[in-house]
């Protein structure tokens, strides 16, 4: 963990090894409780500034993909701090993707319906995701059809009308995660395609390098 501001390195977890885990997507409360997704099962991981252990924190089958091995990974908590919200995803179809909600409270699942057909069928999951002035970005996992998301959620969090955010749509290269600087949005190519099948033909094939993290304006992403 580094500071925002001055780069300081804040702390290092070390990552014990959990047989069948896959950490993925990271996130925190303002107590300092730290989430973490995890793709090949499902369960969301708990552990804190002060100990590096992690545990279960819920596990359900709503945070399964059925179809594949790879489900869970975006991870965010709501600007209220009641809820974490999490992505389901299903990489290779288009409109596979769900999103489902954590209570902090008394840990329980429940899916949140989406809205808005165009962008649903388009919704694969999300990788990156995160609130922005109440709005949730993420980075849709099928990329090809439309890389940035938006989410506007109803007041407890049951309901959210997805939009796609596809000007900038050529910079993106199976884009993974994000994060917000300075007014511009940031994200990694990962060319994850090249190692997992995208359907595409190029799995198995060299990367472009170098490999590239591409920003792009915020307020023009969100227009």
């Amino acid at each position: 963990m580094f500071d925002y501001t001055t780069g300081k390195l804040l702390k290092i977890i070390p990552e014990k090894f959990i047989d069948g885990a896959f950490f993925n997507e990271v996130t925190m409360d303002d107590e300092g409780n730290v989430y973490v997704s995890d793709t090949f099962g499902p369960q969301i991981w708990s552990t804190t500034f002060e100990s590096a252990d992690a545990k279960t924190f819920v596990t359900n089958d709503l945070l399964k993909n059925p179809e594949q091995p790879f489900g869970l990974n975006g991870l965010t908590v709501t600007p209220d701090k009641k809820f974490l919200i999490a992505s389901v995803m299903n990489r290779t179809i288009k409109g596979g993707g769900r999103l489902v909600k954590i209570d902090l409270a008394n840990k329980k699942i429940t899916p949140i319906e989406l809205k808005n057909d165009k962008a649903v069928n388009s919704f694969s999951g999300s990788d990156g995701m995160f609130f922005h002035d109440g709005q949730l970005i993420m980075v849709n996992v099928y990329s090809s059809s439309g890389a940035i998301f938006t989410a506007d959620f109803n007041k407890d969090y049951s309901e959210a009308r997805l939009q796609i955010k596809d000007k900038y749509q050529s910079v993106y290269d199976r884009p993974t995660t994000s994060t917000i600087r300075n007014g511009k949005l940031y994200t990694v190519n990962s060319q994850l395609n090249h190692i997992i099948d995208d359907k595409d033909g190029k799995m198995n094939t060299p990367p472009v390098l170098p490999f590239q993290v591409v920003s792009v304006p915020l307020k023009q992403v969100l227009k």
